[in-house]
Formats: C-alpha cells, sequence, structure tokens
C-alpha cells in the first residue's frame, strides 16, 4: 500500500554504465585497428601454402603425366602398377637417369646420371629460378636423395659449362655425393667460385680437362669421359663424350654453332663425326631449347661488335650503358675493343659480372686492353662521351644495377635525359613485363634506350645472339652425329617433344628409339635394344628460400 508498481520497466540505459579501458592486443596499431580474427588470418596462410605446394607438385609427384607417343611406353600414361621388382640382370646394363632438366615448369635443374653395374657419374649439377608462382623461394635443385643412397657408387662429377642452371646446385650437393670433379678452366673456375660461399668444410678435388686435346680419362671400371669443344654464350664450353662397355653416350651441353667465335675455337664437328665413324654414338642427349625456333642464326658476336661502334658513333656525346648477362664473357671482350677505338673508359657494375670477369681473367677466357678499365668512383672525373657502363639488370630484376640506376638508389650512377641505353639481351620467357617496367623507368627519366630487334626504330643492327642452336642447327648436329638412340633434355616438355619430332622426322630415328623423360626415368641399354624400365624412388626438387633448404 502506497507504493506505485510500474507496469512496464525500463532497463538500464547503457550509455551510462561505467566501461573499464579496452587495452589493445599489441603496440602496433595497425594491427590493434584490424578487425580480422587470428583464425582467419591462419586459414589464409594454409592456403597460400597449400597453393605453393600444389604449384610445386610438379616436384614432388611420384609419376608425372606423360602421354606422349615418345614416353617409352607407346604412349600409355606409366603408373607404378607397371613398375614390378625386376629381378638381378644376369649381366650389368647401362641405366641413364635424368635427375632433373627435362620436363620442368622452367628451363634449369639440369642433371643427369649414368649407371653401369657398381659405377655412377654424373653430369652437371644446375638449379632452376621459379617464377613468380612460388614466391619466396630464390631457386629449385635436383632431389638427390636416391644418389645419397648410392654415393658408394658415384665415381666422378663432370660439367659441360659454366652456366647456373648447370652448376648452380654444386654448393649444395657435392658435400653429399664426394667424388673428382672435371671440366674445362673457366667452368672449374666457376665452379670454385660457387664453393667460396661455403663454409669451407669440404674442398672438392678437381681435374681439368682440355676439349682440344681429345684427352680421354679413365674414371673408373665402367666408364671413360673426353671432352668436345661446343660454342656457346660463355666461355669454354663442351659437350662430354662417355664410354661404357655398351656404347657411346653423347650429352651435348648447351651450345649454338659459330662460324667465327670470338675465341678462334670452333665448334668440333670433326671430332665428333670421327667418333660417330670410328665407334658410333648409341645414344644422343641433345638439349632442346632452341629446337622450335626455324633455320640458324643469320648473325654472330662480331656483327653485335659492329652494332656497339654504331652506337657509339651516333650518340658520340652521351654516356653509354649497356646492359647483359654476367655470363656474356666474350661480348664483354668485344664491347672493350670497341671502347678502346672510341676512345672510351669503360666500367662494370654488378656483383655477378664483377666475380665472373675475375674467373676469366685467372683463366685466361678474356683480354682487357691496356687502360680501358676504370672504376665506378671515377666516373664523375670522365666527361660523358668518354664513358660506357657495362652492367646487369638486362631482365628488369628489381635490385639489379640498372634498375637501381633507373629509380635513383644506385650509389655513383643516375640516369639522366643525355644517358643512352643498350638491352644487349633478350626478355627471357615470363620476364617481359618486368623489362617494360625497367624500360618505361628509364625513359621517363629522359633516356634514349636500344633494344635488340628494333632496328626500324634506332637504326642499329643486332644486339644479341642466343646461346642455342635453332631448327636447321639441331638436324644438322644430329646427322653428324648419327646416333642409335635419342633423349632431348633441357627443356620444358613442349620443347622435349618437338626436339624428339625433329629428330624421327628430319634424321630418321624410329620413334621407338626416342625417349622424351620426366625427372627420376630410368632407361635402360642392354644387347637387345633399349627401354624404360620405370623410376627411381625418389625425384623432384628441394627449394631454397633465403633462410635454406625449405
Amino acid at each position: 500500500m502506497g507504493q506505485r508498481r510500474v507496469a512496464t520497466p525500463q532497463a538500464d540505459d547503457a550509455k551510462k554504465r561505467p566501461h573499464a579501458s579496452k587495452q589493445p592486443a599489441t603496440t602496433n596499431t595497425v594491427l590493434s585497428a584490424t578487425t580480422t580474427r587470428k583464425g582467419e588470418v591462419f586459414r589464409a596462410q594454409r592456403r597460400t601454402s597449400e597453393g605453393v605446394n600444389a604449384q610445386a607438385s610438379q616436384h614432388v609427384i611420384n609419376v608425372p603425366v606423360n602421354k606422349s607417343v615418345y614416353n617409352g611406353y607407346g604412349g600409355k600414361q606409366f603408373t607404378l602398377n607397371m613398375q614390378p621388382k625386376r629381378p638381378r640382370a644376369p649381366r650389368p646394363t647401362l641405366k641413364v637417369i635424368p635427375i632433373g632438366g627435362v620436363g620442368e615448369m622452367g628451363i634449369g635443374k639440369n642433371m643427369t646420371a649414368i649407371e653401369y653395374d657398381n659405377d655412377i657419374i654424373i653430369i652437371d649439377m644446375g638449379f632452376l629460378f621459379p617464377g613468380s608462382d612460388y614466391p619466396g623461394i630464390n631457386y629449385i635443385i635436383p632431389d638427390t636423395q636416391w644418389l645419397e643412397e648410392n654415393k658408394h657408387k658415384i665415381r666422378a662429377h663432370i660439367f659441360t659449362h659454366g652456366h647456373l642452371d648447370h652448376i648452380g646446385a654444386f654448393r649444395h650437393i657435392i658435400p653429399k655425393l664426394p667424388a673428382p670433379v672435371y671440366g674445362t678452366a673457366f667452368t672449374l673456375g666457376m665452379l670454385q667460385r660457387t664453393m667460396a660461399e661455403t663454409d669451407g668444410s669440404y674442398e672438392p678435388e678437381y681435374h681439368e680437362l682440355k676439349p682440344e686435346e681429345h684427352e680421354i680419362v679413365q674414371l673408373c671400371d665402367s666408364f671413360s669421359v673426353e671432352l668436345v669443344r661446343v660454342n656457346h654464350s660463355i666461355p669454354d664450353s663442351a659437350a662430354v663424350v662417355v664410354r661404357t662397355p655398351v656404347g657411346n653416350i653423347l650429352s651435348s651441353g648447351d651450345w649454338r654453332i659459330e662460324e667465327n667465335p670470338v675465341d678462334g675455337r670452333k665448334f668440333d664437328f670433326e671430332r665428333l663425326q670421327d667418333i660417330a665413324h670410328t665407334e658410333g654414338f648409341l645414344l644422343m642427349m641433345n638439349e632442346s631449347t632452341n629446337c622450335e625456333s626455324a633455320g640458324t642464326h643469320t648473325h654472330g658476336e662480331h656483327d653485335i661488335q659492329h652494332s656497339m661502334g654504331e652506337v657509339m658513333d651516333k650518340w658520340a656525346k652521351s654516356r653509354i650503358i649497356i646492359s647483359s648477362f654476367s655470363s656474356q664473357l666474350h661480348r664483354i671482350q668485344l664491347i672493350l675493343e670497341e671502347a678502346e677505338k672510341h676512345g672510351r673508359k669503360v666500367a662494370f657494375a654488378g656483383f655477378s659480372m664483377i666475380q665472373n670477369l675475375e674467373v676469366a681473367l685467372r683463366t685466361g677466357a678474356i683480354k682487357i686492353p691496356k687502360d680501358t678499365v676504370v672504376k665506378m668512383e671515377d666516373l664523375v672525373k670522365l666527361p660523358d662521351h668518354k664513358i660506357t657502363i657495362v652492367c646487369t639488370g638486362s631482365q628488369g630484376e628489381f635490385s639489379a644495377v640498372l634498375n637501381r640506376m633507373a629509380t635513383g638508389a644506385h650509389k655513383f650512377v643516375k640516369i639522366k635525359g643525355s644517358d643512352v641505353v643498350v638491352f644487349s639481351s633478350n626478355p627471357i620467357p615470363g620476364n617481359e613485363k618486368y623489362v617494360v617496367r625497367t624500360v618505361d623507368g628509364l625513359m621517363r627519366e629522359g633516356g634514349d634506350v636500344v633494344q635488340n630487334g628494333k632496328t626500324h626504330l634506332t637504326g642499329v643492327g643486332p644486339l644479341h645472339l642466343s646461346g642455342h642452336g635453332y631448327y636447321d642447327d639441331h638436324v644438322r648436329l644430329i646427322s653428324a652425329v648419327k646416333p642409335t638412340y635419342y633423349l632431348p633434355n633441357h627443356g620444358e616438355f613442349h620443347m622435349l617433344v618437338h626436339n624428339a619430332r625433329l629428330a624421327e622426322k628430319e634424321c630418321g630415328i624410329p620413334r621407338s628409339h626416342i625417349f622424351v623423360c620426366d625427372p627420376g626415368d630410368i632407361v635402360e641399354f642392354t644387347t637387345d635394344g633399349a627401354h624404360k624400365i620405370g623410376r627411381i624412388p625418389h625425384s623432384g626438387g628441394t627449394m631454397y628460400d633465403d633462410a635454406g633448404a625449405v
């Protein structure tokens, strides 16, 4: 009584309630402001990781898809059920096993094992630069687990030349597979340079071979090797002739045919034809990189030297910057000679270029004209018409010298309107957008850009020459070697197939004698012929980022 009853009670006003001040979860203001839950972040991270693994599946998959008519199984897809346990053969057989470099998602990781009885030799040991689908991955090397399990059989490592897709994995693999190392002088110098990046706990045993001397070295009971001179875009390149109890194998390495090579060392067709005539070749393993390109090369390195002279004549008052691959040492030799003719000094920029020059000087692969080379820091003392700079960055690499010059990040050189930049290269497939980005940056600064294949715009002749033979060159080489069996290597899958078709159509090699392989395939040679007999247990690749193996 005397109290009033409220029919509809009112709730407390939430705005008037006291609130404890909420502490941020982190001192990072950006993270504190985000509304994304931690679980969502982890799930996104997992999806990204799964995506990378899916992209890399060709490096870990047990049996890659290969239904080519040249796959060794009549076009039928190989499965592990087709690989029964084989009883030990009554006598040893010869086996060729591509460990890498065949049918990859890029060109690289070149490595081949040849086995007979209790002996194994290995040719090349390269890595592969992955594309943008592999974020954070610097390179991929071959999976060597099967070789490590059989390292007691390994007698030697032989190298064809010094490009990273053939020697880049050397410092990672050689301590696991110790054996003597054979190659030409410059190639061994490049191998020793890569070993300088290790902790020095293992030092390989190096043996220099001279192709012009036709020296045959007995490696073990089963194998002897000989290097044969070929031309390529790096000095001292060679093909490898392996003599085995079953027959001779030719591993071509990378090659092109030059009528007038800079160092005077021509492709030794005579030696290959002599071996083919007197001994014969059981198998030819031949690179595939440019076999799809019609015809043959229409110019040589000396034509490029003439083009460099045209640039120096046309832009006589300008500072000239030439960007090229750091391994194009013969071209650098010709640039030095042309600069000397025009009264210019040459400065080099780029870590890999300077390292390669040091190896070339030490092994006699290059000769520098007297009083022609100056240091980058001394360029400020010279007028523009006296300056030529040779640098890396022709592929538009973000952190390379040329791109840093364009952005003003280089310590000694900033692009200005009177500069002329020459790209003495072609974009590697996949790098086109990066090259365009660099060219745009250079032209925004007002500089002139001269690129290969654009004579109609610049009035300058050819500025680049591929290091690989074209279609007609392959026909010429295969016809000279006359192998019984043929194995295309060093190429993406479509290149291997076109190389196989070329060998069948133009050179008369029977389809059943041609093998398009994937990493880990085993091709066995006996007195009854050659057959694919399955795959080794482990094949694929190991990825490396800034911290090491992934």
